[in-house]
């Protein structure tokens, strides 16, 4: 299950928001269960991004050069 997590981690757009959304979120719920913790509110990816200053890759587009043969 491991590399699972590990491909899905790796692969395109939106697999950080899937893996925190599917992985992390669910997590944090459990351990926050009954403390009245929102979990969304305190650990929610869009809140981390916006609390550390780091856009979102919507926000800011594609690497410069990331699919460019000619920049290896």
């Amino acid at each position: 299950m491991l590399d699972e997590e590990q491909d899905l981690a790796h692969t395109g757009d939106g697999a950080l928001e899937r893996l925190w959304r599917t992985q992390i979120i669910p997590l944090l719920t459990e351990h926050h269960w009954g403390d009245g913790t929102d979990v969304e509110a305190v650990y929610g990816l869009p809140v981390l991004r916006a609390r550390l200053n780091i856009p979102s890759p919507a926000d800011v587009g594609p690497a410069a050069g990331a699919d460019d043969p000619a920049n290896p």
